[in-house]
């Protein structure tokens, strides 16, 4: 059996200038968002590419993260340049928005899980909880690694996530740039691990199973570590091309990843057949926000894939994949829809 990749819809519609800097799928893969440099949150139907709702933040503040709220109704939260939450709640006639500062600095990690929520917006960690009127109160300020990690380096925040732990029922994890990655517990938010790392993590995603750890390192390409142990288990190289952070997704049930680009070309790695073939960007374009959503089929094949661009000149666009089973020899395919 092989993967084949076909390209399904291309948004273009929705966002105006600059760049994509985030996409989600909804739990369902029915629906994606995707927010961007122009202050437009976009909820488009993945299943026909058609744009849905739009929702534009006050004074147009860029959008620097989002994930979706499971509730009865669409709801995305949203993270901003002035360091706002902002949840969007699409209702049967027009949306409706509420939100609170949080930060300092802009938010550029969300993590969303039940009626929890992690923030990161550079040094600053937070986790709020969502009460019985759907309001968030801040829970806890992560403390920081120690800056002996390695010494005089700036503390950032590049990636966060929930895993879930037979010890202790589910951890956050957290990645910095120069700091390694952080696991913590959530009754008293204390760290229980620390994973050093050689170089920097420019982003980071954890295997659904919470046993792997996939880094972009903004050098050479993407790391695979063991969690447990920090043990080094996959490198792949690619063209790094401009030193900008690209976001790397586990995929097919952790079986594979795939990697933003620089270059125009987004890159997949099975880890038992190695390399996969290139999924082409038009106009060369930088894809510094991708997003997946797996169906659960067993043997991960069926994959939605969303790729948004973060262009040098033209308008940004969000292409949407996607990869079925493909009976006969064992090679990838990919499908371009012209």
């Amino acid at each position: 059996m092989t993967r084949r990749y076909t390209e399904t819809a291309r948004l273009t519609e929705g966002h105006t200038a600059q760049g994509i800097t985030c996409v989600e799928f909804n739990p369902d893969g029915t629906l994606l968002a995707t927010g961007g440099m122009d202050g437009r949150l976009c909820i488009w139907d993945a299943e026909q590419g058609r744009l849905l709702h739009q929702y534009i933040t006050l004074s147009a503040v860029p959008i620097t993260s989002l994930g979706w709220i499971d509730a009865e109704r669409p709801t995305v939260m949203v993270g901003n340049k002035s360091g706002n939450l902002v949840i969007v709640v699409v209702n049967q006639t027009d949306l409706s928005s509420s939100g609170f500062w949080a930060h300092r600095y802009p938010v550029e990690c969300l993590a969303i899980q039940d009626d929890l929520v992690a923030s990161g917006a550079c040094s600053e960690l937070k986790v709020w909880k969502r009460d019985a009127d759907h309001t968030y109160k801040w829970t806890a300020l992560i403390q920081e690694p120690p800056l002996e990690s390695i010494d005089g380096q700036e503390i950032i925040v590049t990636g966060i996530q929930w895993i879930p732990s037979d010890k202790y029922g589910r951890l956050l994890i957290a990645a910095y740039m120069f700091h390694g990655v952080q696991m913590l517990e959530t009754v008293t938010w204390a760290q229980v691990r620390h994973i050093p790392i050689k170089g920097k993590i420019a982003s980071a995603s954890v295997s659904e199973d919470g046993t792997r750890i996939a880094i972009s390192n903004l050098t050479t390409g993407f790391n695979i570590y063991l969690l447990k142990t920090g043990e080094l288990l996959h490198s792949f190289e690619h063209n790094v091309g401009d030193c900008l952070p690209t976001p790397v997704r586990f995929i097919h049930a952790g079986q594979a990843v795939v990697g933003g680009t620089t270059v125009g070309k987004v890159n997949m790695w099975d880890f038992v057949c190695g390399k996969m073939p290139s999924l082409p960007i038009p106009n060369h374009g930088r894809v510094l926000a991708i997003a997946a959503h797996d169906t659960g089929e067993a043997g991960g094949y069926r994959l939605r894939l969303a790729t948004a661009t973060f262009p040098r000149q033209s308008k940004p666009v969000c292409i949407i994949w996607e990869a079925l089973r493909d009976p006969g020899p064992h090679f990838f395919a990919i499908a371009i829809r012209i």
